[in-house]
């Protein structure tokens, strides 16, 4: 059995002073590499000239990356930057005074863990697993596979080995990824804690944890989570526990990292945010000893020290990122860089990724995009719109035996497209809200434009508004009524995030109804001249990966696999609702509505299901035509009957007619 050192507050070691050496805005991530720092600080890349290491001498920093988070570095000279909603960014480091951003790459989902070693890069994106990507061409990397994991936030890789720190799971999931295009899982570890970051030295993993403990007696886990476990995966397949070390216990709903860093020499620092750093000695590993603990300096307006997001050891020094009060070092007696080697040669590309096979064992025709995703579709007549992320905007005809590209608009990132008469309205991420004129299938006119990032769109049959999000807190509701000049009338935020599609579609009575996955429903008024905020449920009642939509004029809700058909501006509590059991499967996922048919597609397993709702009370699956896909399905269309389905980097796929006929 593994030894538990129980870590008194008197014996976390000696408190260690820190100096902020600059404070460009929230920091994220440190790295060392010789005599260079590299950070994410302020929402850009920074790099520092550590050659005297407690004056770090700025040397240059990169273009804005809005929403950094990790960063990964290549020993050629290339630094990686995982976004989150905004993907993976790419940046030349070989002229430290000039970083230059050379591209970026749509990932599937929230890209926040990140790791590379020759040509692959691997992204931790949360819910949706571990994303592979081939990187031998930098300026244009492309999707291999998706790992699907419970909730993967770092990765790392030894070898032929990936290690995925999973959050609420709790858990290490490691993968023998020898073949990029068909990752196998090995093992998986049991943490007392939410997962996190992840080092590896030797044949020791170490991993950091957060938050919650999931043993011991209940009313004594909240926030018990804190800690660092040590274990041997010398045999991988069957990793051998050797410690669990507790920190103090601690809970803040947003600052949820923990980062280890081994350190040469049978040391360990591990960065857990308001408790600071730890620096212990792991020379037995068995039995781990703190020796200095590192605080940063108080934020008044939380009545905490600042968070420490990132760490790395330097010479004689620890660099640390603080969430609020930015870069800091501390002088540390026996710290030492870690010397950094590429692990294995160039991988050659890619070619066949799984995700770009025909899905010739599934009753679809496919259409492949040449670069990009297909994140959203929307049909008018035969012709199918599609936001390809970095494709662009497409045009599809569905009339031929095979889908047939009509034109390809050049749009640096569409991620999602609606359609009302003849306007098309795109969300363009960091380009904003575009609105453009439908001449024909093969011609657009731009029309206006609103310089708001956004990523998801939501426009109802009536009215003049439009919602959109970025895929973080806020939601808008934008006046279109004049398509050449959009205006944001009305910003609302709530707890959590507005993850994905989680807004109707749609409006019923006059409302349209969101979902934040913390902080629970709100309805929204869009039938007026002004956008007004409805009842507020504030009840955490549905996933974050579940949709809404509108069910002969009700609006049909998900909650834990219970189901409502709520009217129009429907007030809380819960409890006063009539909430209906499934007895027949499970409801999960993006629903969209055709008749008394419910299509309801997930993109964290690949899940596309088909239910009659006929009998509210009872509904059932028609298993025949539901599907497990190898792509991220995205909220369907129904064409003449046939499920058309935006299925991520598989393409955008069509049901084929023999298989609803014969269903029929």
């Amino acid at each position: 059995m593994a030894a538990e050192v129980e870590a008194p507050l008197c014996k976390y070691g000696k408190l260690l002073p820190s100096f902020c050496f600059e404070s460009r805005g929230p920091a994220l991530a440190v790295e060392v590499r010789g005599r260079l720092l590299y950070a994410l600080s302020g929402n850009r890349l920074a790099i520092y000239d550590i050659s005297r290491p407690l004056q770090p001498r700025f040397l240059g920093e990169s273009a804005p990356v809005r929403n950094a988070r990790q960063l990964a570095l290549r020993e050629d000279g290339f630094a990686f930057v995982s976004a989150r909603e905004n993907g993976l960014w790419i940046i030349d480091v070989r002229n430290p005074a000039y970083p230059e951003v050379i591209s970026r790459y749509d990932s599937v989902e929230m890209a926040t863990g990140v790791e590379v070693d020759g040509n692959l890069i691997f992204l931790g994106n949360r819910v949706y697993g571990v994303e592979i990507v081939d990187g031998s061409d930098l300026r244009r990397p492309r999707h291999i596979s998706l790992y699907r994991t419970p909730e993967s936030q770092s990765v790392r890789k030894a070898g032929h080995l990936l290690f995925s720190g999973e959050w609420y799971a709790g858990e290490i999931r490691i993968a023998d990824v020898r073949d990029p295009v068909f990752p196998r899982e090995i093992a998986c570890i049991r943490l007392d804690g939410y997962g996190d970051g992840i080092d590896l030295l030797g044949s020791l993993c170490f991993t950091a944890t957060g938050h919650h403990a999931h043993s011991g007696p209940a009313a004594q886990r909240f926030g018990h989570g804190h800690g660092v476990e040590i274990f041997d995966v010398s045999i991988p397949e069957s990793p051998k526990r050797l410690s669990v070390t507790k920190f103090p216990p601690l809970f803040h709903a947003y600052n949820d990292f923990w980062t280890p860093r081994a350190i040469p020499g049978g040391l360990l620092a591990v960065a857990d945010t308001h408790n600071g750093v730890f620096l212990l000695s792991v020379a037995r590993p068995e039995t781990p000893r703190f020796l200095y603990r590192i605080l940063l300096p108080e934020v008044p307006a939380l009545g905490l020290a600042d968070a420490v997001s990132g760490v790395a050891p330097g010479e004689g020094v620890l660099y640390l990122s603080g969430v609020t009060t930015g870069l800091h070092v501390a002088e540390v007696p026996g710290v030492v860089p870690r010397v950094h080697t590429e692990q294995s040669a160039a991988v050659l590309p890619v070619v066949a990724a799984r995700c770009r096979r025909p899905a010739s064992t599934l009753p679809f025709r496919q259409y492949q995009p040449e670069y990009g995703q297909v994140r959203e579709v929307e049909l008018r007549g035969s012709v199918a719109f599609a936001a390809c992320g970095q494709g662009g905007l497409q045009t599809v005809s569905l009339e031929e035996s095979a889908m047939k590209l009509l034109r390809r608009w050049p749009i640096p990132c569409a991620y999602d497209v609606k359609l009302r008469q003849d306007l098309l309205f795109c969300a363009e991420g960091n380009d904003g809200l575009g609105i453009y004129r439908i001449d024909q299938p093969d011609a657009l006119q731009p029309v206006g434009r609103l310089p708001l990032p956004v990523q998801k769109i939501w426009l109802p049959d009536e009215g003049h508004f439009l919602a959109a999000s970025n895929r973080e807190t806020e939601l808008f509701l934008i006046d279109v009524a004049d398509p050449a000049a959009p205006r944001l009338l009305l910003e609302h935020r709530q707890q959590g995030l507005l993850y994905g599609d989680l807004v109707s579609n749609g409006s019923c009575g006059g409302y349209m109804l969101a979902n934040w996955h913390c902080g629970g429903f709100a309805w929204f008024r869009i039938d007026g001249r002004e956008p007004e905020v409805g009842n507020l449920i504030p009840e955490s009642l549905a996933a974050h990966t579940d949709g809404i939509a509108v069910f002969h004029n009700r609006m049909l809700i998900l909650c834990n696999n219970r189901y409502a058909f709520l009217e129009a501006n429907a007030a809380g509590p819960s409890s006063c609702w009539q909430l209906h059991p499934v007895h027949r499967g499970v409801l999960r996922g993006i629903p969209t509505v055709s008749g008394d048919l419910v299509c309801f597609a997930q993109r964290t397993d690949g899940s596309v299901q088909l239910w009659d709702f006929h009998d509210r009370l009872d509904p059932r699956p028609i298993p025949e035509r539901s599907f497990r896909l190898e792509g991220s399905p995205g909220r369907s269309c129904f064409f003449r009957n046939r499920l058309l389905i935006p299925a991520g980097y598989q393409g955008l796929l069509l049901e084929n007619e023999q298989n609803v006929t014969h269903i029929s």
